[in-house]
């Protein structure tokens, strides 16, 4: 496999047969075709150069904000465990000790993505508590609000 980071990444075909079904994962709505994104990205490809997903990081002060999106005939496939761990090494090589990423309310998958995210050892945070939600809570709140999780990494 090959992990490439885009030098200027943009909205393209590739990105809206994978991305486009599940925009709001991203936090994308209406992009046009050819429009610069934000961020840090990657590509996973096969060895025949097939996408299998994408990766995305925006660095804040104390922490990288992190999402996937796996090609749907490679999910459930470890693809999005790569993509993720990929990321969280990047973060780490920036000095990073901790990662962020937000399910969104509108995404279909969200409760799915929110179990999963539990078995990388990442933990739901509700904004003004000193403590993690439990992975049920966290799914029971995602049909009202958006559910940020997060990991220290080492």
């Amino acid at each position: 496999m090959k992990w490439i980071k885009e030098k200027e990444p943009m909205w393209n075909e590739s990105r809206e047969n994978i991305i486009g079904n599940n925009p709001c994962a991203f936090n994308l709505s209406k992009i046009e075709m050819e429009a610069p994104l934000s961020g840090d990205w990657w590509t996973l490809l096969n060895d025949t150069n097939e996408t299998l997903g994408y990766g995305w990081i925006k660095y804040e002060e104390n922490d990288a904000e992190l999402s996937i999106s796996i090609h749907k005939n490679h999910q459930n496939k470890g693809v999005g465990t790569e993509i993720l761990r990929k990321l969280e090494i990047e973060a780490l090589n920036k000095g990073f000790k901790k990662t962020v990423t937000v399910v969104r309310e509108c995404n279909p998958t969200g409760k799915e993505a929110i179990n999963w995210l539990y078995k990388q050892d990442y933990k739901a945070i509700w904004p003004g508590i000193n403590s993690y939600l439990s992975k049920e809570i966290a799914c029971k709140y995602l049909s009202i609000t958006n559910i940020t999780l997060e990991k220290e990494l080492k």
